[in-house]
């Protein structure tokens, strides 16, 4: 007898395996698609957990807690999507409320900040991706169509969600 992963015989680690596909078979393309979505949130919130634990650094706290300090503070713009989340979290855990107390503005509008529900800067990646591409597929009709004197702007937009509120 084979030996396998975890000290599971191969046979038996194949019988399971066969037994899963058995059930998701059985399941309905709508109840595969919530699965998924469910699947998709759980790493989601397990990924932000993770980056909270992280800030329980003495020196991240400190800057947290000095942030919140600040007399007339009414938003927070993070680096990134991942420390607006952990500025969400630590706001909840001092009573905040957001956005009524203070907005919170990620960049990168990631799954984090979907999930999240935050307001995050969206960098317009599919137009950067298609003027990349048309600039080498097709390098004379770019240059023509762009001032190639400069850079090449790309206008990205604010994808609001429930972290901010207009004062």
């Amino acid at each position: 007898m084979a030996r396998g992963w975890k000290s599971k015989s191969v046979e038996s680690q194949q019988a399971d395996r066969e037994a899963d596909r058995a059930r998701s078979a059985s399941v309905s393309p709508e109840q595969a698609r919530r699965n998924d979505t469910r699947r998709t949130l759980e790493l989601t919130r397990a990924r932000a957990q993770a980056d909270l634990s992280r800030a329980t650094a003495p020196a991240h706290r400190a800057m947290l807690e000095e942030a919140l300090r600040t007399p007339g503070t009414t938003a927070w713009v993070t680096a990134n999507d991942d420390v607006g989340v952990i500025a969400l979290e630590y706001l909840r855990e001092h009573s905040r409320k957001v956005p009524e107390d203070m907005s919170v503005i990620g960049f990168d509008d990631s799954m984090e900040a979907f999930s999240s529900k935050l307001t995050s800067y969206n960098f317009n990646n599919g137009a950067l991706a298609r003027a990349m591409l048309q600039s080498v597929m097709t390098p004379r009709l770019f240059r023509q169509m762009t001032d190639c004197s400069g850079p090449v702007e790309m206008r990205g937009f604010v994808n609001e969600r429930e972290t901010v509120r207009v004062r």
